[in-house]
């Protein structure tokens, strides 16, 4: 048995610790263990290298990003601490858990609901959030980044969620950062061209930062295709992007399936769960754990794996990667 590193749990063999996500086609991924071969596609997220091409599109400084004046002192400097958001109900969430998949993948770039923009209001509600937020910029362990997937619907989420936090500092913004894309290449997981994107979001233009994005971002061919290797690598290149910045205390909004191939949980639609990211690109889940039983579980917990479960099954099947005995 060969060891790899995963994103947020240390366990050996098929038993993987505890993680959250959410629900509706997505992505996923776990902590530090030892797994057999056959994971690799999804067990090592680190230090993936930037091809030339890549930086030049994908400037790992942050080119216009403005840094929140906070004490780095506190943080330790072998660990992050990241707090991951899924985002709210899209209308292509409504279609799928009620069956209708086909009428899912047919809708482009598809947005938050009512509810979906009710739960992305309530984002800064949630203990770990309301935590967050709570600390001064000036202060030890205050939050210093948000960085969204450029899908309309996590964009939506960013905002709704942390719109307050962002225009509290003027050049404060939201980072948007391609490889936060969902998996899969059907029209629902597919963004805006990046012009299109910024006419949509003209109201809330200077709340977001578009720098590392690039005319295409937005295609499924190349390192975005639906594959276990090019998902292996992109989110390896989105760690180690991680890693490279400067903030210690960083928000994360994506997707369900991307999500669950890099903290190896599901997420329900704008659930929050924090981790820390370890200096060797290792995901360690801190609130909350993933359950070891069934029983631990709540109705609208087992109501969401009755419906994702099959689903990611069949998904890391095609990836060829283990699927957790627990997603939840």
């Amino acid at each position: 048995m060969e060891t790899f590193c995963i994103p947020h749990f240390s366990y050996a063999g098929s038993q993987p610790p505890h993680a959250i996500l959410g629900s509706a086609p997505d992505a996923m991924v776990g902590n530090s263990l030892q797994l057999p071969g056959k994971l690799l596609g999804w067990a090592c997220i680190l230090l993936a290298p930037i091809t030339p091409s890549r930086r030049k599109r994908r400037n790992l400084s942050g080119r216009g990003h403005v840094q929140t004046r906070c004490n780095s002192k506190s943080a330790s400097v072998s660990m992050k601490t990241i707090w991951f958001v899924r985002h709210g109900q899209a209308e292509h969430n409504v279609l799928y858990e009620s069956g209708q998949a086909e009428a899912c993948k047919a809708l482009l770039d598809p947005v938050l609901t009512d509810l979906g923009r009710q739960q992305a209001s309530m984002v800064a509600q949630d203990q770990l959030v309301k935590s967050l937020l709570s600390i001064p910029e000036n202060a030890p362990g205050c939050l210093e980044l948000v960085v969204s997937s450029p899908l309309r619907r996590t964009v939506q989420t960013a905002l709704g969620a942390v719109k307050p936090w962002i225009e509290s500092v003027a050049g404060r913004r939201v980072l948007l950062n391609a490889d936060l894309q969902e998996t899969g290449d059907v029209r629902c997981d597919t963004g805006s061209p990046l012009e299109e994107l910024k006419e949509y979001f003209k109201d809330d233009g200077g709340l977001l930062n578009f720098d590392e994005l690039w005319a295409g971002w937005h295609l499924k061919q190349g390192e975005f295709v639906d594959t276990g290797p090019a998902l292996r690598n992109r989110l390896q290149r989105f760690t180690a992007w991680l890693l490279a910045r400067p903030e210690k205390h960083i928000l994360v909004v994506a997707h369900h399936n991307l999500l669950v191939i890099l903290l190896g949980v599901t997420f329900l639609n704008c659930e929050v769960r924090q981790f820390f990211l370890r200096e060797d690109g290792t995901y360690e889940a801190i609130m909350p754990q993933v359950s070891g039983t069934d029983s631990e579980l709540s109705e609208i917990d087992l109501k969401h794996l009755k419906v994702y479960d099959p689903m990611v099954r069949r998904k890391f099947e095609t990836w060829g990667f283990d699927v957790p005995d627990r997603l939840r």
